[in-house]
């Protein structure tokens, strides 16, 4: 037996010599870990995947999009159930963002300068999440009806002479509930009920289903006004007014609190507040971008159409469990 030794020794030194000598085969990091999750709590088809196409081609890391109701998607980002993880969460109104930050499903965002473009009324001040875009709410009128319809507020909608002429969406479409709240932030609750109640009795039809039911019944002059989001008025017959402190809603990017990848999550969300997916997602969906001008409000469109002021929507957000009351109280469904 111990003849052997002298055999092996040699051949052992040399083995180890080679394997100091030769460098290793980088390693790539599973497929799982070059995946990032997000969950859309919106109402996006399947062309949203393609637009992350472009940041999958640069970094490497593919984008994989499910969706869920903001609910589910807290819930399940809070106590880290769902298979796979959260890794973003992307709402399409700031509704989603508060509940997922209400259930502690959110983790900061690393930095704020993650986000340097990025004006303050669209950010959360905690860090948690993120403005990607926003639209507006505006009154629609029918080009025929012969007055444009005082946009100071959205309280000269309950006004008695204006019976029979203003047409909603259920409460939970559009951005009713957004509008609601900051009616209750800026008035209070009892003034907010009057203006909402006002508007019920000023109904001339129930409120349609749809956006795009009431859009075509104000186009048809069914409804000569109606209230409708930014991102539906863009339609020949109808005119527009808006108020000049505007209500508005963000599209919003967060990263779950079991986030499997949360620094592939944090390079996406920067990439999605570059030009290329700003321009992609805005024509997408038809919101305008926020990560564009840096400190401004994007677009020019707040100033082409008057609108001078607007609130910071994580305070608006704050109220939206009280307006919801508000509108069952009034009958508003």
């Amino acid at each position: 037996m111990t003849g052997r030794f002298p055999l092996l020794i040699p051949a052992l030194f040399a083995l180890l010599l080679a394997a100091c000598e030769s460098p290793r085969e980088p390693q790539s990091p599973p497929a799982a870990q070059r995946t990032v999750v997000v969950y859309a709590t919106g109402p996006h088809d399947a062309g949203l995947e393609a637009l992350f196409a472009s940041f999958t081609a640069a970094s490497g890391a593919a984008v994989v999009v499910r969706q869920a109701a903001a609910v589910q998607v807290a819930t399940a980002a809070a106590d880290g159930t769902v298979d796979p993880p959260v890794d973003v969460i992307f709402a399409s109104g700031i509704s989603g963002a508060f509940v997922a930050a209400d259930e502690g499903a959110l983790r900061p965002l690393d930095s704020v300068d993650a986000v340097p473009d990025v004006p303050d009324w669209a950010r959360d001040p905690d860090g948690f999440w993120t403005g990607i875009a926003y639209r507006y709410a505006a009154l629609l009128y029918h080009a025929d009806v012969g007055f444009v319809p005082r946009s100071d507020d959205f309280r000269a909608l309950a006004e008695p002479g204006l019976r029979g002429q203003l047409c909603l969406t259920a409460y939970d479409e559009s951005m009713n509930p957004v509008i609601v709240a900051n009616l209750i932030d800026r008035l209070g609750e009892r003034a907010a009920e009057l203006a909402v109640r006002g508007w019920l009795q000023n109904l001339a039809a129930p409120p349609f289903a749809t956006e795009r039911q009431l859009v075509a019944a104000v186009e048809s002059g069914a409804c000569p006004i109606g209230i409708a989001a930014s991102t539906a008025f863009e339609r020949a017959g109808t005119g527009l007014a808006v108020p000049a402190r505007a209500h508005v809603d963000v599209a919003v990017a967060a990263i779950g609190r079991h986030a499997a990848n949360p620094t592939a999550a944090t390079e996406l969300i920067a990439w999605m507040l570059g030009p290329e997916f700003q321009q992609a997602y805005t024509a997408f969906s038809g919101a305008y971008p926020l990560g564009v001008a840096a400190g401004e409000v994007s677009g020019a469109d707040f100033q082409a159409h008057g609108m001078t002021e607007v609130d910071n929507v994580a305070r608006i957000a704050r109220r939206l469990a009280e307006a919801r009351r508000l509108a069952e109280r009034a009958g508003w469904r």
